[in-house]
């Protein structure tokens, strides 16, 4: 799976033409959506602040839509507590995945670009771990957390162009992560992630984002 991300990054890289490209830092809140076998969640679980990163390429195919694909890797986790039996909990989990989206520019005004933006990200667990009472157990095998997920995000933001060459972004995104595959295990996990992420976009070669034709424009 690792090496399908790659390929296909790679492969989408080298057939752009606008060359431009992104990196994103985000902090990343998660929440635990949690059913047992009778339908019922678990009270006192609350999300844990960890980071995301993503790399990938963003193309041009008019003034106002952007499709994007990248690589992400994120950092989720949560902690909570059992009153009734006194335990204590938390959970943090490292999934890597690719991302792919598409950005629409709903408003634009000087150097600044307001967006908002849909995507999907197929994710796989690359480390993670449980902590009981202060014993800590690993998450790999666990079928709730060895599952794929996938992520369905929506969000908003804006740009900021610095030049004819670099933007800065900030942006916010919501999504709802769903494991894939079957299961014989009754017991349903999924995640909901707030993350608000800071981000540069740089044009390289024949770019035409607003970096060169809307400060043309001007």
């Amino acid at each position: 799976m690792r090496l399908l991300i790659v390929v296909i990054f790679v492969l989408c890289l080298g057939t752009v033409h606008a060359q431009q490209f992104y990196v994103e830092v985000g902090r990343v809140g998660t929440g635990f959506d949690y059913e047992d076998s009778n339908g019922e969640g678990i009270d006192n679980i609350f999300p844990e602040q960890h980071f995301s990163y993503s790399i990938g390429y963003r193309h041009s195919i008019s003034e106002r839509f952007y499709p994007t694909i990248g690589l992400v890797y994120a950092t989720y986790g949560a902690y909570g507590s059992d009153n009734f039996y006194s335990n204590s909990y938390s959970w943090r989990m490292g999934y890597a995945g690719l991302s792919l989206g598409m950005e629409g520019e709903v408003y634009k005004t000087g150097n600044l670009r307001f967006l908002a933006k849909v995507g999907i990200e197929p994710q796989i667990l690359t480390s993670g771990t449980q902590t009981i009472n202060g014993e800590v157990f690993n998450l790999r095998g666990v079928e709730q957390f060895e599952n794929p997920f996938m992520f369905f995000k929506a969000g908003a933001g804006a740009n900021y162009c610095l030049n004819s060459t670099i933007a800065l972004g900030l942006k916010y995104y919501y999504g709802k992560g769903f494991p894939l595959g079957s299961s014989s295990d009754p017991e349903i996990l999924r995640l909901n992630t707030h993350t608000v992420a800071l981000g540069i976009t740089v044009s390289l070669g024949r770019c035409d984002y607003c970096f060169k034709s809307h400060f043309n424009k001007k």
